[in-house]
């Protein structure tokens, strides 16, 4: 059978090939050839690949008005042959540097084909690390992300993908501030969706979020992370309220993470309201949503807020929920030892302890 699958497979790219090469030269045949190209998987196709790519390179040679175009192809061809199932680095730098002279005895004043160039020879340098530092730091990478993702034909993943990646670049040369950019492009485009389909759930969306917080505080404004971190929680506060699906204890684990954030800023006395924001949506079936729904808290609101929390663990609640209650209580403590304030919360920490640690409970822990 897969003998059987693997000749109908390579029969189909045949015949895409020969389609393509019976197509009239124009940019949609171009298009065509790059979509085919990037969608193919180069360890059973590299070989495919590269035919098609050279008979693109041929064509623009042949052929005046696809200048641009040929120095695309030759730098996709270039990274073919630097991938690791070829490992051909010597040869793909040596097509970026074929890539270069086109451009410029072409005369391109174009920064899309420039920037390919430049993030393609840092990739196909193997040595020599000063200089592959020095072409990444030329590379826009955002410029790159902000084309190619237009040319995702509606696909939301590869487009996120496209930023994260020029995110990630970004950050090697430590480029924050270019990071935050890209990472908070990738979060515009999954935020509509989130948890509509796959690729979107939690996991891939707080990926992005993590790294967008910590690109913001490795860049030093403290007052844009802060910024971030707020719209962050807005954006999560609406979800999760609305939400039927998802359980107040992925919640109160999502508003603990941005507590933590927010801890690591120095500001200690949002912190701590955050982390009883924790408490009081991992214990309340119904939270009140205007108790939470500022990072920053009124004195009437936090006073309200430690009443609720008060009357609901009077009653009785599950071993894991009186865990997260006491690890979030431990939390909350240390920061006030650290700023040796009293937030007017002593009442209600004295009250937890008496009821889940000081009688006769067995905790997890």
């Amino acid at each position: 059978n897969d003998d059987i699958n693997n000749n109908i497979f390579d029969f189909v790219i045949d015949f895409i090939i020969a389609y393509i090469k019976n197509m009239d030269i124009s940019d949609k045949m171009f298009d065509k050839i790059i979509f085919i190209s990037k969608h193919l998987n180069i360890s059973e196709t590299g070989n495919k690949q590269k035919e098609l790519l050279k008979y693109a390179i041929n064509v623009c040679c042949s052929n005046r008005g696809y200048e641009k175009w040929h120095i695309i192809f030759l730098i996709k061809y270039a990274v073919l042959l630097s991938d690791w199932h070829y490992g051909k680095y010597n040869e793909a730098f040596d097509y970026c540097k074929l890539a270069q002279d086109f451009y410029n005895k072409y005369g391109l004043q174009d920064s899309y084909c420039q920037n390919l160039i430049y993030k393609a020879m840092a990739e196909c340098m193997t040595k020599h690390f000063d200089q592959i530092d020095e072409l990444k730091k030329k590379c826009n990478y955002a410029l790159l992300a902000e084309e190619d993702a237009k040319l995702c034909h509606s696909s939301r993943k590869d487009a996120i993908e496209i930023w994260k990646d020029a995110a990630e670049s970004y950050s090697y040369i430590g480029y924050y501030k270019q990071e935050v950019f890209c990472l908070q492009k990738a979060l515009s485009i999954i935020t509509p969706v989130f948890n509509q389909y796959e690729y979107s759930f939690y996991n891939n969306y707080w990926q992005i979020i993590k790294c967008l917080i910590m690109a913001s505080i490795s860049s030093g404004n403290h007052k844009e992370t802060y910024n971030i971190i707020e719209e962050i929680y807005a954006s999560n506060l609406n979800y999760y309220s609305k939400s039927e699906e998802e359980s107040n204890k992925s919640w109160s684990l999502t508003i603990t993470c941005l507590a933590e954030y927010i801890e690591e800023l120095q500001l200690f006395r949002e912190a701590i309201d955050m982390y009883f924001y924790a408490i009081y949506v991992v214990i309340c079936d119904k939270p009140h949503i205007s108790l939470i729904d500022k990072i920053t808290l009124q004195e009437t609101k936090r006073y309200q807020l430690c009443e609720n929390i008060k009357k609901i663990i009077k009653n009785d609640i599950d071993n894991d929920t009186i865990d997260t209650v006491v690890n979030l209580k431990d939390k909350i403590l240390v920061l006030l030892d650290k700023t040796k304030i009293d937030y007017n919360y002593s009442s209600l920490l004295q009250y937890i302890s008496e009821k889940y640690q000081y009688h006769d409970i067995e905790f997890k822990k």
